[in-house]
């Protein structure tokens, strides 16, 4: 491989790498329609094919970068944090007591960041990655919807609710979720012809969101329509005679009402989940949170090490899984996960990456569509753990639109062609 060649052929191969790298994190690389594992000794073993694949759009990212050395360091001073949190988890990879899965896990996660970074350095992080994304929506929302239609194994019988090709309700509630957003975003741009086709799949997306019945999403789906309603009027109608405060107390309170429920009247807020099929224990959540916040006492400054965590069969797993009497993988409080994997300190680096990226977005001068991902991502992992989790397809895109941001300034200073 030339190093002409290379420099003619790197944007062509970052895109090809991403648009791969999106159509698996939909449809995943293992055998779908498979049954829970009900005990520890049925937890599947890593995947090969999920190894060589997405090493391969690793290692293809990776050669992408090298004719845009300079504009790659530019993302990583303009973002900061999402760079640091990595070299700390690298750092808690020696602490952790499964060395070799931690740096396994941390490769993965280096590997999305190095596959986003290729794309949105090479391109505009806007029309085109736009329509690859949508591309990948063309081919996974009618064979997702076709598959619980038609295959028995596409949902799941003991919450009545889809899966699809994924391995759980939550999953599928969350791709459908970034299918609407995506595609809404989409019919800003499409002509009148692909606007219809584009039509026929949001509400085909739509019907997959509430065949999920993931409350998780669905909550999240109304605060971010909400929250879309209230800028949008802010813009229109409030801005121009009271400015911004009226729509900040607006969500304010909005925010602020169930905290005020809870406080005055809990049962209300007991009724509320109820219509969502949940209680205030949220689904047995409560549980997990005080069993896995127990363990990151023993270790919460610097964390037991980057997913290190949930891993079978050690003490720790036994036990917690014999007071559940459940198997799970995750805290389903993706904020403790962190905090119990990372510590204070990198539970305080998100929180910087957070403060800078929303920073940032005020005062940045253009439009910024994949903002709707972050803030997704950031109500769903209260609930679900998706930030940082691997091949989540929640926590890729925060990690991708948190990097779209930066990229963005990046390319008004240097734009594609340069390197």
């Amino acid at each position: 491989m030339t190093v002409d060649w290379l420099d003619r052929n790197a944007p062509k191969l970052a895109r090809i790498s991403f648009f791969l790298y999106v159509f698996f994190l939909f449809f995943g690389t293992g055998l779908p329609f498979q049954d829970h594992p009900t005990e520890l000794l049925e937890t599947p073993v890593s995947n090969p094919i999920n190894q060589y694949v997405f090493s391969a759009l690793y290692l293809a990212s990776l050669l992408a970068l090298l004719p845009v050395r300079t504009r790659t360091l530019q993302l990583a001073r303009q973002e900061k944090f999402l760079t640091l949190f990595l070299l700390w988890s690298l750092a808690s990879v020696f602490w952790s007591d499964f060395v070799f899965i931690s740096f396994k896990r941390w490769i993965q996660l280096l590997g999305m960041v190095v596959v986003f970074s290729a794309a949105l350095v090479h391109r505009d992080p806007g029309t085109g990655i736009l329509d690859d994304l949508k591309a990948v929506l063309f081919l996974y929302i009618p064979l997702s919807l076709a598959a619980v239609l038609l295959v028995s194994g596409a949902t799941e019988p003991d919450f009545n609710a889809w899966r699809g090709f994924t391995s759980q309700k939550n999953m599928l509630g969350q791709s459908s979720l970034a299918g609407l957003i995506v595609l809404t975003l989409s019919l800003r741009e499409d002509v009148s012809w692909n606007r219809v086709a584009t039509c026929l799949l949001w509400c085909m997306t739509l019907v997959l969101l509430l065949g999920s019945r993931s409350t998780t999403s669905l909550l999240a789906g109304g605060i971010l329509l909400f929250a879309a309603v209230v800028l949008h009027a802010e813009r229109t109608l409030l801005r121009p005679f009271a400015g911004g405060m009226i729509s900040f107390l607006t969500v304010l309170a909005f925010l602020l009402s169930p905290v005020l429920i809870l406080f005055l009247e809990p049962t209300v807020l007991d009724s509320i989940f109820m219509e969502f099929g949940k209680d205030m224990t949220f689904t047995n959540r409560v549980d997990i949170w005080a069993n896995v916040f127990d363990d990151a006492k023993r270790h919460l400054l610097v964390g037991c090490g980057f997913d290190g965590y949930w891993v079978p069969g050690t003490t720790e797993m036994d036990l917690m899984f014999k007071n559940l009497q459940f198997i799970i993988n995750q805290g389903h409080l993706g904020y403790l996960d962190i905090l119990n994997e990372t510590g204070v300190v990198g539970l305080g680096i998100v929180a910087s990456m957070v403060i800078h990226y929303l920073k940032n977005l005020v005062i940045g001068e253009n439009e910024e569509p994949w903002k709707w991902f972050v803030f997704a991502a950031l109500i769903v992992n209260f609930q679900e753990s998706t930030i940082f989790r691997l091949h989540s397809v929640n926590g890729a895109l925060f990690v991708f639109s948190y990097l779209a941001l930066f990229a963005g300034a990046v390319q008004r200073l240097s734009p594609p062609g340069e390197s």
